[in-house]
């Protein structure tokens, strides 16, 4: 509980000070971070986070998964390092958030979710939050929010690039390269990276216990994370043309292959002697966007092309002494996704303007267990057409009407909109309240209607009504440059898809009758400079309450109780300091309680957790809270040539012991050193 109260006096101390700033830049070496306007009225009543250069730059030798979890509001899951990480916006769930590259939605249609371990930061320019009824403007379905990935072209450089390699522990290494060239006319971008490690980190097994030789005390043996190696290798490619001042001609593709194993339970029985499990998962993505953009003095019109293939191959094999090699599971599914877009923005006067957009996404799935002969071929196709009206009467108030309609082969979708505020009540304070309210419809994933076996195909999609107040606060003064947020949320989600265990002995999805989504987010970026230092304080708290108030495939007395593995409370923080080329970043993530599920389940003991032997029991059916820190230092040194930075990354400094799953322990203390070549 002290720990969370000093995270809440760190995130709103400032704030109470915070008067009277000025706007200013922050600069790492070659990174700048550029106030922007709160006050666009295409935005009006909506909460957008735009992640600034010196994250990102931070960040650039992570995935996308450790990002979010150490730089925002958003919830993250995730197996281990390289093992599957799934995000959640609000209390909803994994398939609840939309993920969009390049404008094109990179969810998986047969999952309905993204892995976030396997988007690398290296190849993202720009990513953009769009949290609740600010997704309908990008995407209909996305109940909890919307995360986009861009890639942008540098035309203001010739010939430019990047080199970065990297060692550390568990056998982690990693190599990233990055060229751009071109003219003002025409410009290429290239980047190549791959990524591998052991991943065979030490921990203690709580499973086993065995008695000390030497003291003859009962313990738990430390042992090796096994079967957890990763690898990764991927090459992404941009071209873009300006034909003439006012239309630009865009190519991007990116193309990934990853291979992992995934190491089997503690609680596995099947780690004998002679007989050992492997599990193998292989993730492969081509993926390709064809722009064209046209900018008018009034009008802008974009025409978007775009596929994605993705391919998952997952085997689960035993190897016994004495005999081959057993496939239990032989898994292989195909996913093929084309998306077409057409967008218009027209400002019909300086105080009025509005967005048109039409699209059509047409989807193929193949997937087929040769061990157990299950699987299944479906095709959908979802065409929307979206409007916007976007209209400020007045210099302090701005506001926003969006529509948007969907057609699906598989259910009839009801029409979708949202309308917000914005106001301005100071007109010499940079203060901002913001409302909206909303509709939203998410149609079920294609492995919740056909999954072999479990596939329920007399699910009903998901529907909801959300609202949201909200106040953004900027100042500026000659030492301190001060944003800070405030968002109060409500959402009630009827027909909400949950996966549980069956009566007929595997997983199925079922529908609760409605789910209610409580709760606050607050956002704290606060940078100043004191002589050649530089100091920047970079924090997020979100307090959220996920519970059902129907009973269907649930006990009446659960109602009311959090959702699994949704925490209560999560917040980080992230303090830089910079001088003379010497820079060091702490970060701190907590994450609250989060339970595995509905009900209530404890170990032997009493209320605090205390068995009869007096050692402390565990709650076998939730994760406790943990807080982890990690330490970045590092040096810059200037050439003519270019720019030389080595940096060392600590991991969970304080050696935490931790999961974000049953029976997988985290790993502790890690090491990883880089070295960075900019030119």
């Amino acid at each position: 509980m002290r720990r969370w109260l000093f995270i809440s006096l760190v995130f709103l101390g400032p704030a109470i000070f915070g008067q009277g700033i000025r706007d200013s830049i922050f600069s790492i070496e070659s990174v700048e971070v550029q106030s922007k306007s709160n006050f666009g009225k295409e935005h009006a009543g909506m909460k957008t986070v735009h992640l600034d250069t010196a994250i990102l730059y931070y960040q650039l030798t992570s995935d996308l998964s450790i990002l979010l979890k150490e730089n925002t509001s958003i919830i993250t899951k995730d197996y281990g390092r390289g093992a599957l990480s799934t995000a959640s916006f609000r209390g909803t769930t994994p398939s609840h958030t939309t993920v969009t590259w390049n404008g094109i939605n990179i969810n998986s249609p047969m999952l309905g979710m993204v892995d976030f371990s396997l988007v690398p930061m290296f190849i993202i320019d720009e990513l953009n939050l769009q949290h609740g009824a600010a997704s309908v403007a990008s995407d209909g379905g996305a109940l909890g929010g919307l995360i986009e990935i861009r890639n942008q072209p540098d035309w203001s450089s010739r010939f430019s690039g990047k080199a970065y390699a990297g060692f550390g522990s568990f056998g982690t290494s990693h190599a990233y390269t990055r060229i751009d060239a071109g003219t003002i006319k025409f410009r290429s971008s290239t980047r190549l990276y791959s990524e591998q490690s052991h991943n065979n980190y030490p921990f203690v097994n709580k499973n086993i216990i065995q008695k000390d030789t030497v003291t003859g005390e009962l313990v738990h043996p430390v042992v090796r994370n096994n079967n957890a190696a990763f690898r990764k290798m991927g090459f992404s490619q941009g071209f873009y043309l300006k034909a003439g001042e006012k239309n630009i001609f865009s190519n991007r593709t990116w193309i990934q292959d990853a291979h992992r194993s995934i190491p089997t339970v503690l609680s596995s029985e099947y780690e004998l002697e002679n007989l050992t499990r492997e599990n193998l998962q292989a993730d492969r993505t081509l993926k390709n966007v064809t722009e064209y953009s046209h900018y008018g003095r009034r009008t802008k019109i974009k025409l978007r092309s775009g596929f994605d293939l993705q391919q998952l191959n997952f085997s689960m094999q035993s190897r016994v002494i004495g005999y081959n090699i057993v496939k239990s599971v032989n898994s292989g599914s195909r996913m093929q996704g084309w998306y077409n877009t057409v967008k218009v923005d027209h400002e019909l006067s300086e105080r009025l303007s509005a967005k048109f957009e039409a699209s059509m996404n047409r989807y193929h799935i193949l997937t087929l267990d040769s061990a157990s002969h299950k699987g299944y071929e479906n095709k959908r196709l979802e065409e929307s057409i979206f409007g916007g009206l976007y209209y400020q009467p007045a210099e302090f108030l701005q506001l926003a009407v969006q529509l948007r309609k969907e057609f699906t082969s598989s259910h009839r979708v009801p029409l979708i909109y949202v309308a917000g505020l914005t106001l301005r009540p100071l007109p010499d304070k940079q203060i901002y309240l913001k409302a909206n309210f909303s509709r939203n419809f998410h149609v079920p994933s294609l492995n919740d209607l056909y999954w072999q076996p479990g596939g329920n195909p007399e699910l009903l999609p998901e529907q909801g009504h959300t609202a949201e107040v909200g106040v953004d606060f900027l100042a500026t003064s000659e030492l301190l440059t001060l944003r800070s947020s405030l968002t109060g949320f409500r959402s009630d989600i009827q027909n909400w898809i949950l996966w549980l265990p069956g009566y007929k002995g595997f997983w199925e999805p079922v529908n609760i009758d409605q789910v209610r989504s409580v709760g606050l987010e607050y956002h704290l970026n606060v940078t100043t400079g004191i002589g050649q230092t530089q100091i920047r304080l970079f924090g997020n708290l979100a307090l959220t309450r996920t519970f059902s108030l129907g009973y269907p495939h649930m006990a009446r007395e659960d109602a009311g109780r959090q959702l699994p593995f949704i925490p209560v409370i999560a917040g980080n923080i992230n303090t830089s300091l910079e001088r003379k080329g010497y820079y060091m970043v702490f970060q701190n993530n907590s994450m609250g309680q989060r339970n595995l599920l509905i009900g209530e389940a404890t170990s032997p003991g009493d209320e605090t957790g205390q068995t009869e032997t007096g050692s402390y029991g565990e709650n076998l059916y939730a994760l406790y809270p943990h807080f982890l820190n990690n330490l970045t230092l590092g040096k810059t040194f200037r050439q003519n040539s270019g720019t030389f930075t080595l940096e060392l990354d600590i991991d969970n400094l304080f050696n935490e012991t931790y999961r974000n799953i049953l029976q997988r322990f985290m790993p502790g203390r890690s090491y990883l050193i880089h070295l960075k070549y900019d030119f």
